[in-house]
């Protein structure tokens, strides 16, 4: 088992906070650049995942900076979860042509393989 908060720690001493911001940023834009490519069937289902998971880990490099803790992450999580929920039956509750309504089963289009 890998310890994910010693290995980000070690990343930080070695490169710096700085340069681990800044790479949080980086990989962030390769993320909004692969779903951007996915849009017009340039970039896998896959290229997405592998950006998703980059940023995943740059996000909990971001947490061990920051010294939030697993908790205090997931009390913020949940908190804008319960907001988001609370919009979507605000959202229901409006009446919206069909024609106008946002289309909720839209997925990028990706290349498959």
């Amino acid at each position: 088992m890998i310890d994910c908060e010693g290995l980000y720690k070690r990343a930080i001493i070695q490169w710096g906070a700085s340069a681990q911001w800044m790479m949080l940023i980086e990989e962030c834009s390769e993320l909004v650049d692969a779903v951007s490519k996915a849009s017009r069937c340039r970039a896998t289902r896959e290229d997405i995942i592998t950006e998703l998971v980059d940023v995943y880990i740059m996000i909990e490099q971001a947490q061990v900076m920051l010294n939030c803790s697993s908790q205090e992450f997931n009390e913020e999580v949940v908190r804008k979860l319960e907001r988001l929920e609370e919009r979507l039956n605000e959202y229901a509750k409006v009446d919206t042509p069909e024609n106008v309504a946002f289309d909720r089963n839209y997925i990028p289009k990706v290349k498959m393989g």
